[in-house]
């Protein structure tokens, strides 16, 4: 039977308070991350099942994240909590595979800091 990503991941946010010790925010954050791949899920048409994601569209949300003007460092993010979540998938059998790992997170800049003089 086809685990729906949703319900699936109710079991993640409960591993990260419980056995993570993550704090209600960081969960929040997750499960914000989960909502906006279930959404462009839906916006492709694909069911939101946990074997229906592969590398391509993981490629492909990064893609619409970026044309939405995101920045490297939050898909990165998002991408880093979906791995996290399939990873837990995986270890708790409802999942076979990771397609997160085939998928390297965006390249973020370099900023050179600027240091005051001592005249500054």
């Amino acid at each position: 039977m086809p685990v729906l990503i949703r319900e699936a991941a109710e079991e993640f946010y409960l591993y990260l308070e419980a056995e993570r010790g993550c704090s209600p925010l960081t969960v929040q954050a997750y499960c914000s991350d989960v909502e906006q791949l279930c959404e462009f899920l839906k916006d492709e048409e694909v069911l939101p099942q946990v074997d229906a994601v592969t590398p391509k569209l993981l490629r492909q949300f990064l893609l619409v994240m970026k044309q939405a003007g995101l920045a490297a460092s939050t898909r990165g993010r998002r991408l880093y909590a979906l791995r996290s979540l399939w990873d837990f998938l995986e270890k708790a059998e409802m999942a076979e595979a990771n397609p997160c790992r085939k998928v390297s997170a965006p390249k973020t800049r370099q900023s050179v800091l600027e240091y005051l003089t001592p005249e500054e």
